[in-house]
This record gives structure tokens, sequence and C-alpha cells, in this order.
């Protein structure tokens, strides 16, 4: 394999043999670094989009290559006169912070409306959140409410959590509570945790739907499997009263554990309820805790 790859640096270097994109990444995966980034250098300047912006990556993180911005830039700048949209979310994010590149707005706006304008989610949802928090553009929520929608109508879940908070301040669109949570909805029965946790408050307190204890205590299960601590903070309330659920104080309290390990502040109450329980039930939902938690840490990406 490794002679393969050698003779194969010679050959790219030569412009003798046409490769694909997907053999020299192969060859990076391998480790002939060498021969990959000559081969993506012959790719990138023959048009290829995916080598320019492997290639503009690898140079503005450091990765297989020693870190050159200026290399990082050019070829971050082909693949987005490409319409390569990574490249422009990329660019438009580095010339934001302006730590890889000089601090550059105007070139920012640039690259996060042109991203936007070929109609991907992502980038349209990125522009709206800069209307929405000000710094590249003045703030300006008419503007971001309509990309939030363009980006949540494509099933963007972190847009229609945003689009949501939108209706629910008024800011952008006329207020709307019910618009909002219809919104929220539709980001948690995507897995977004933030919105699940938004949806059990709604359901708890008729923010926008009628009130459903039961919904509640659904939606706030969900968010807390994924590790929100307000979210089995708040189960573990409506196991202690009974609310939305069957009372269940050993349920209550295994909520609060899990929730006083992410927020200290927490312990106290858990404590609370372990007053009601025995020692050996104690330490037996305890040690369920610990293997929760280790799962939890397994199945993180």
């Amino acid at each position: 394999m490794k002679k393969f790859f050698l003779l194969l640096l010679l050959l790219v270097t030569a412009r003798a043999w046409a490769i694909s994109f997907e053999e020299a990444e192969e060859a990076r995966q391998n480790g002939e670094t060498g021969a990959a980034v000559a081969a993506f250098e012959s790719l990138s300047e023959n048009g290829d989009q995916n080598a320019q912006l492997q290639l503009g990556g690898l140079y503005l993180n450091g990765v297989d290559v020693e870190q050159d911005l200026t290399k990082a830039e050019k070829y971050l700048s082909m693949a987005s006169e490409q319409g390569n949209v990574k490249a422009m979310q990329t660019l438009a994010q580095a010339y934001t912070r302006g730590e890889e590149f000089p601090k550059d707005l105007e070139k920012a706006a640039k690259y996060y409306l042109k991203s936007a304008e070929t109609g991907d989610q992502q980038s349209q949802c990125l522009l709206a959140m800069q209307y929405e928090l000000g710094g590249v553009f003045d703030k300006d929520y008419k503007e971001a409410a309509k990309w939030y929608e363009r980006s949540a109508m494509q099933g963007e879940a972190q847009a229609q959590k945003c689009l949501g908070g939108l209706y629910y301040k008024g800011q952008g669109v006329e207020k709307d509570l019910k618009t909002g949570t219809a919104w929220f909805l539709k980001a948690a029965e995507q897995g977004h945790v933030a919105s699940q946790l938004i949806v059990g408050e709604a359901f708890l307190n008729g923010n926008g739907v009628e009130k459903n204890a039961e919904e509640s205590a659904k939606w706030y299960h969900r968010a807390a499997r994924q590790g929100n601590s307000t979210s089995q903070f708040r189960l573990a309330a409506m196991y202690y009263d009974g609310v939305g659920v069957s009372k269940d104080v050993k349920k209550a309290y295994f909520w609060a554990v899990l929730a006083s390990n992410a927020e200290p502040k927490l312990v106290e109450a858990a404590e609370k309820i372990a007053e009601e329980l025995k020692p050996e039930e104690i330490a037996k939902i305890k040690e369920k805790c610990e293997q929760w938690k280790k799962i939890s840490e397994i199945s993180k990406p």
C-alpha cells in the first residue's frame, strides 16, 4: 500500500495521471499525507471544489500540514467562487471571529448572504442568527424572521427553535404563542433538546396550547434522557408531586440526583427527597444513576 501511494505522489507531482478526490482522501486516511496534499493541490488547480475545500480546511486548522492561513484563505475562496456552501460558511465565520484572518465584517456579510441565497437551510439559519444578534449586520428582527422561516420550512431544527422564540417575544413578527409553540414542537420532534424543554413548559403552563401535564411530562422525559438538567429536575418535581405522572418518590430522587450532578445547587433538593427513602433504596438509586451516566457518556457522539 505504501509503495502504491509513493508512486501516486510521483505521478501526481508530474501531473501525468489524473486521480480522484476520493483516491486522494484515501491516501490521507492511510497516512500518506504528502501524496494526498500533492493530489489535492493538483485537483484544486483543475477546479475540484471538494479538494479546494479540503485543502482550505487542512491549512486553516494545521491538520496534516503546517498551518498556513494565506493558503487556507486562497483555497476556501476558490471553492466559494464555485458555489461551495461549506467554504462560504467557513469564510463567513472566520471573518466574523477575526482569529484566523483579519476581522472583516463586510466580507463576512457577503459570504453569509451568498451561502444563504443558495437555498442551503443551515446557511439561512446562520444568516438569520446574525440579523437577530447583530454584529455583522445591524439587528433586524424582520430579516431574522424571514431567513429563519425559510430555513425552518426546510426542516432546520435550530431555525424552528429560533423562529419559535421570535414569535414568543414578538420580535420581527406579531407576538403569537400558539405559532411559537408550534415551531418549538417541530424542533422538539426532531430531538432538539432545548425545544423539548420549552415544549414541556408550554404544556405545563398553557403557553400557546391547552395545559396538559401528561404531555408536559412526556417532553420533559425526552429532554431529560438527553441530559438536560433543567428537565431532569422538573421531572423530579412532577414525580414527587404526582403531576402528569403517578407519584413515585424513587423516580423523583433518581431524576433529582441526575440533575444535581450537573447543577450542584440542586443537591439540597435531592437530599430533601431522600429523607423519604430507606438507606438501601438511596444506595440502589445512586448506583442506577452512575450506570445511567456511564451509558450516556458512551453514547455521546
